[in-house]
């Protein structure tokens, strides 16, 4: 999380940059997706929805059009992520 424009776009300072990918570090967990799901407009997008699915994820937080516009999957919801601000308002997280 180095490069400015990402940072400007996620509406971040670097220090709430480095804590964010901390967390993110913490908690991740790694998974293995055991079905294919076709339901993005994008098939490239597909992948994250596979992981979701696969580790039984809370929620998907993306900036994306084409997941956004899914607005869940499989019961996960899909939330707006272009703004960090936005998802602490998610009574999940």
């Amino acid at each position: 999380m180095r490069r400015p424009d990402v940072l400007r776009k996620l509406q971040l300072t670097p220090i709430e940059a480095r804590a964010l990918v901390a967390l993110v570090r913490r908690r991740a967990v790694a998974v293995t997706p055991t079905q294919a799901i076709r339901r993005s407009r994008d098939p490239g997008d597909d992948k994250f929805l596979e992981c979701a699915v696969a580790g039984a994820a809370d929620y998907v937080v993306s900036a994306d059009a084409d997941l956004l516009r899914l607005g869940a999957i499989e019961g996960i919801p899909i939330l707006d992520g272009s703004s960090p601000r936005k998802c602490q308002a998610h009574p999940a997280l």
